[in-house]
């Protein structure tokens, strides 16, 4: 924990869902970090630049994911009761193309594919990802990375895909 956090304060549901991402991190060496964004009067999750706060971030840096541990909290109400592990679910395809390129290619392939296969318009969700940057105007190379990201959660939900995506991972 970051020292933001304020861990007498978190939720069973908070702790639950840490607790889940702490078991999974330790035995597969990911660093992960929670961190607790402070609110403007509105109540937004903001940085300390003022601005909307991510749910999470990967620093490349140091390899470390870093995760707000009111991920999906807008205004006090939660988007969706299992954001956090979502959150790292995205942020792990980060960590993936920083640490096993090719593998993230492979995976990447496959996540679109199946994707297209469910009828999804690829250039239509990368051109919203240039559109809805945050932080900054960003690429094509940034949004399909983007687009993977967001689908990760699809991906692992749906074991079908995940068979798919391995099987076209290994013949890779």
């Amino acid at each position: 924990y970051h020292s933001s956090v304020k861990q007498d304060a978190l939720t069973t549901g908070q702790r639950d869902q840490i607790s889940l991402l702490e078991q999974v991190a330790k035995p597969m060496g990911y660093k992960f970090v929670m961190v607790e964004f402070g609110k403007d009067a509105a109540g937004n999750y903001i940085t300390e630049n003022g601005k909307i706060a991510p749910n999470g971030y990967f620093r490349d840096t140091d390899g470390t994911i870093y995760i707000d541990v009111n991920a999906g909290k807008t205004a006090g109400r939660m988007v969706e009761d299992t954001i956090i592990p979502q959150t790292a679910g995205h942020e792990l395809t980060h960590y993936l193309k920083a640490n096993a390129p090719d593998l993230f290619r492979a995976y990447g392939a496959a996540v679109i594919e199946e994707l297209s296969a469910k009828g999804q318009d690829i250039n239509a969700l990368i051109a919203q990802k240039i559109g809805r940057a945050k932080q900054s105007s960003i690429g094509v190379e940034a949004a399909v990375e983007e687009v993977i990201a967001d689908a990760s959660a699809m991906m692992l939900q749906n074991t079908q895909a995940v068979e798919r995506a391995m099987g076209l991972v290994n013949a890779a």
